[in-house]
């Protein structure tokens, strides 16, 4: 009997251990799998930032090239640069793009912007046509400002950009992007 309690008592240790070290090890396996999905969640995370950041950046600077592109062609400034059908298709490309990576309210503000953007160069095309035309024009250019700057505010509030909040445009507020006019 001795002998028997011993083999026993030897058998049920190493069982006792191994289902320990087995829980142990499977513990240990289930923490390292959740700090690699936390990794991996911040990789991802970051990787979308940078998206959004190249798309805002794009997007921006697409627009200001429109907005000059529209305010020439009214004024004649680069006649043989003369807006065609699909002159602003480029950005709406990047608009896309944008709408994919943008908050919700930073993608109405730019559908609005580039909305805006668009219809001032459908005017520019009949600029020189009639005083509809060309008021419908200022009309809009007037709106761009204040639209442009709400966009403005959304991307750096989006990117966590230190002093979002912005009271004045960067460009000041009688600057030519609010008041209509281009700087010579």
């Amino acid at each position: 009997m001795g002998l028997l309690g011993t083999v026993a008592a030897g058998v049920g240790g190493v069982y006792v251990t191994h289902r320990l070290a087995h829980r142990r090890e499977s513990e240990a396996w289930r923490r390292e799998r959740e700090r690699e999905r936390e990794r991996w969640a911040r990789e991802d995370q970051a990787l979308t930032f940078e998206h959004r950041r190249a798309s805002y950046t794009a997007f921006f600077q697409a627009i200001e090239e429109l907005i000059d592109d529209a305010t020439d062609n009214a004024f004649n400034r680069q006649p043989k640069k003369r807006l065609d059908a699909e002159w602003y298709l480029p950005t709406y490309m990047k608009l896309q793009q944008l709408i994919i990576y943008a908050t919700p309210e930073a993608a109405d503000a730019a559908y609005t912007v580039f909305e805006t953007v668009r219809s001032m160069g459908n005017w520019s095309i009949r600029y020189d046509e009639d005083g509809r035309s060309r008021k419908a024009f200022d009309d809009l250019h007037s709106i761009f400002g204040p639209e442009q700057f709400e966009l403005l505010k959304l991307i750096r509030r989006d990117l966590l950009i230190p002093g979002a909040a912005l009271e004045v445009p960067p460009w000041g507020e009688d600057s030519p992007q609010q008041t209509g006019a281009k700087a010579v």
